[in-house]
This record gives structure tokens, C-alpha cells and sequence, in this order.
């Protein structure tokens, strides 16, 4: 598993880098494959409605196995040279993900355990009418904390893209209602920090 590693870096609202055509194409439609074996549960709450599989780093699929092998060592050496920042081998977490007509995901942050940066890995496409974008927001402090203030980015699905950001205060992003009869299929999950 190799990735050609074409990525544009973004400062605002907040650090965040795209790579375009993360495997080849035949690899990534294998991915999709297997992910379709994989059951997905539904998860819900006052900030969210999705389905989401159980942690990959159990799936039993090879391909699963070999992209999760990939993305928790050989590609840490590549994204710790795009990011400048240490992550720790190993620890990765991640899942597939899945929205359909009505999911969503509220503004949030991702802070917690040890979290140093954000994937998503786009397995199927949208268009912008069809909702189910990333959305970046900026913050103003209220209190003295950094709250979410407004939409600043949006960043719409693209088979076989993937969107990684690093998680601070300030990193507050939604996955925007999707408004069709369609699919948002993701791998996502997080890099973790080095141990100082």
C-alpha cells in the first residue's frame, strides 16, 4: 500500500491537510468491498446520528488489516514529515463510518486521550447539494474559551481523498446534515501523540 502523498496544507480555520488520490483506485474500491462486510451499528446521541463499525484494528478482513497495518506505521513516517508533528506507532483508532438521508454530527472539537490529529479517508463522493460536507469552523473566546463561531470551510466528499487535521481548542468541525438518498462512506479515526 503506497500513497503518492500529493497533499495541500490549509492554516485556516485551523491546520489541515488534503491528499488527493490516497491509493490507487483499485485499492480503494477493495476497501469499500470489505468494508461491506463489516456490520455497522447505529450511533446516536443529542450530537450525532450515524452508523459506525466496531474498531478495525479487530476486523478480521485482510485488506482491512493491511490498510490499518499501513496507516499505524509506514504512513507515520510520511505524516509526521507533512505535519511536523510526533505520533505514537501502533495506537492508532479506526473505524468505518457511514451516513445516510438525515445523519449528522454536531460541532465538536475531538479532544480527548491523547488525540494529535484527525483522519477521514472519503470512500464514496457527493456534491455539495447533497450535505454530508466537513465543515471547519473558526472560534472567538468566550470565558476564556475557545468557543465555535462560524462555518468558515467546507470540505465535500471525494472518493478517495483524505482529509487529516490536528486537534487543538480551536478545531471544531461538523459533519453537516446529509440532505439525499445517498451514502457517506469513511474510514476515520486518530493519530495519537508521541510520549515526550
Amino acid at each position: 500500500m503506497k500513497t503518492a502523498l500529493k497533499y495541500k496544507l490549509y492554516e485556516k480555520p485551523f491546520p489541515h491537510w488534503i491528499i488527493k488520490d490516497f491509493l490507487p483506485t483499485a485499492e480503494a474500491v477493495d476497501l469499500i468491498k470489505a468494508l461491506s462486510k463489516e456490520k455497522f451499528y447505529l450511533k446516536e446521541a443529542d450530537l450525532f446520528t450515524f452508523y459506525q463499525t466496531n474498531d478495525l484494528k479487530s476486523a478480521s478482513n485482510k485488506i482491512l488489516q493491511k490498510f490499518n497495518h499501513y496507516l499505524s506505521s509506514e504512513f507515520i513516517d510520511e505524516l509526521e514529515e507533512m505535519t511536523k508533528i510526533k505520533l505514537k506507532r501502533n495506537s492508532l483508532d479506526i473505524s468505518g463510518n457511514l451516513y445516510q438521508n438525515t445523519n449528522y454530527l454536531l460541532p465538536h472539537d475531538d479532544r480527548l486521550e491523547n488525540r494529535s490529529l484527525a483522519f477521514l479517508y472519503y470512500l464514496s463522493g457527493l456534491e455539495k447539494k447533497d450535505g454530508g460536507s466537513l465543515a471547519l469552523y473558526d472560534t472567538k473566546k468566550i470565558s476564556g474559551k475557545e468557543t465555535p463561531n462560524k462555518i468558515v470551510k467546507r470540505i465535500v466528499p471525494q472518493f478517495n481523498t483524505m482529509v487529516i487535521f490536528q486537534v487543538s481548542n480551536r478545531s471544531f468541525h461538523e459533519v453537516e446534515e446529509l440532505l439525499q438518498k445517498k451514502q457517506r462512506l469513511t474510514i476515520s479515526g486518530w493519530f495519537h501523540h508521541a510520549k515526550k
